[in-house]
């Protein structure tokens, strides 16, 4: 049998995209930008914190018709809110317990495309907890790429987040926002 050196790097190329996260290659379709951005918002009596995750990875694909199939995987460890005080308790067993969960998931169970939104089926796991999740993307162009985004809450007690301080109650609602930008 004869090697293909090609195919070999080729096959490589997209093994080391996926393993360093810089963005999801996809065949015949579209792939994800990575200057695309996952950020989330919570609530508590101090006002509202902002944070986002740095290292993600798409295993999948999205079809010319914008229908994706896989799985976004997030790199629990990359939030980042600017407050490295704050950014460790986060990380801690009393939320996300990075140590022990390195990964969040979200698995694309399927989508409807339809005009400017696709609104997409799937399951998340945080913490080990796998939950039911829609939410809706809107379609938009921004600097000739397809952008697609979107919002979705999640209770964080539904995955047994339930830390909470005297001085600072949490809310129980977290927003995540998706802000995806694609490219051929």
């Amino acid at each position: 049998m004869k090697i293909n050196k090609k195919q070999i790097v080729y096959s490589l190329a997209i093994f080391a995209g996926c393993i360093f996260q810089s963005a999801a290659l996809l065949a015949d379709g579209w792939r994800i930008d990575p200057s695309s951005s996952i950020v989330f918002r919570a609530s508590s009596r101090f006002g509202e914190v902002r944070g986002s995750f740095f290292r993600w990875e798409f295993a999948g694909q999205i079809q010319e018709d914008l229908r994706p199939t896989g799985e976004f995987r997030i790199v629990t460890g990359s939030l980042t809110t600017g407050n490295n005080m704050r950014d460790n308790h986060l990380k801690s067993p009393d939320f996300l317990d990075v140590q022990n969960f390195n990964f969040a998931v979200f698995h694309i169970d399927r989508a409807e495309i339809t005009g400017a939104s696709a609104v997409i089926h799937g399951e998340i796991t945080i913490r080990g907890i796998k939950k039911p999740l829609v939410f809706t993307l809107v379609k938009s162009e921004k600097d000739g790429r397809l952008r697609l985004a979107g919002e979705f809450k999640i209770n964080r007690r539904d995955f047994h987040i339930d830390y909470d301080s005297a001085m600072n109650p949490i809310e129980d609602e977290v927003a995540v926002e998706l802000d995806l930008l694609l490219m051929r």
